[in-house]
């Protein structure tokens, strides 16, 4: 066999593999691919909640609403309680949603565990101060903070690690509950009113708020409708555009991410 000829084989075996290498990393590409295209509709929903000074201003326009409401209602009963949701309400997980979206990831649960075990999520703006003083001042009315999560009870010590550390009051087994049967905070709200009066809840969810919110599509915007004296008295609604319940309306949370990115387009409204 000629030189030539052997070269000639060569070649034609080096493009065979390279073909078939690159159909293989092609198909991998494209799982990652779909992945990563989902993560990246949220970067701009993170970039906001980290870095515009607008979300600053509604977390403090949120604290500013509530401290008022807690002047006007707090003084008229004793044992009183305020109801606040943890991740996106008082604790900052935008890193964990930024984390996704650099690797290409969706949510899973082991990612989710292994940032809360960190215990560095750090507080949103006002509500540490909000919330301090709120204990301080109504002390006479037995006030107390209640978190309500739903985050597990596996997370339960590294969630309290993380709430002390970063000042807030009543961080303590007892004034924590989390989820155990279900994502429905309604039996946990009713735990906290048969002994306390609850005269605000603050959260990024409605279901943070009421049963009535854990609904999706129309009926949930019903809801809302029917509960709007509601906010900004005893509902404090706090921004989070990154992730929510909202979502159900277009897909269920086990959907594929090419489902989810067909749904997401034919959901736009447009003209």
């Amino acid at each position: 066999m000629s030189a030539c000829s052997r070269t000639a084989i060569v070649l034609r075996t080096s493009v065979a593999l390279a073909a078939a290498f690159g159909l293989m990393f092609s198909g991998c590409a494209t799982r990652r691919g779909l992945d990563g295209r989902l993560a990246d509709e949220n970067t701009m929903a993170a970039l906001w909640f980290q870095h515009a000074a607008e979300c600053r201003a509604l977390f403090y326009q949120a604290c500013n609403v509530a401290h008022d409401v807690l002047t006007s209602e707090a003084p008229k009963h004793t044992n009183v309680a305020i109801v606040v949701d943890i991740d996106e309400t008082v604790l900052d997980n935008s890193p964990y949603q930024a984390r996704l979206i650099q690797r290409g990831e969706p949510f899973r649960t082991d990612t989710w565990h292994d940032w809360v075990q960190r215990f560095r999520a750090q507080a949103l703006p006002g509500v540490v101060a909000l919330l301090n003083d709120a204990t301080n001042r109504f002390a006479a009315n037995r006030l107390e903070v209640f978190y309500l999560s739903n985050r597990t009870e596996d997370q339960r010590e590294a969630t309290l690690l993380n709430l002390q550390h970063e000042g807030f009051p009543n961080a303590d087994s007892q004034h924590l509950k989390l989820r155990t049967n279900g994502s429905s905070k309604e039996a946990r709200r009713q735990e906290i009113t048969n002994t306390h009066h609850i005269v605000l809840l603050m959260g990024d969810n409605l279901g943070d708020f009421a049963q009535d919110f854990d609904v999706i599509g129309a009926p949930r915007t019903a809801a809302t409708d029917a509960a709007r004296e509601e906010f900004g008295r005893r509902f404090i609604v706090l921004p989070n555009p990154m992730y929510g319940d909202w979502e159900k309306t277009f897909y269920e949370s086990k959907a594929t991410a090419k489902e989810k990115l067909r749904r997401r387009r034919e959901a736009v409204d447009g003209y």
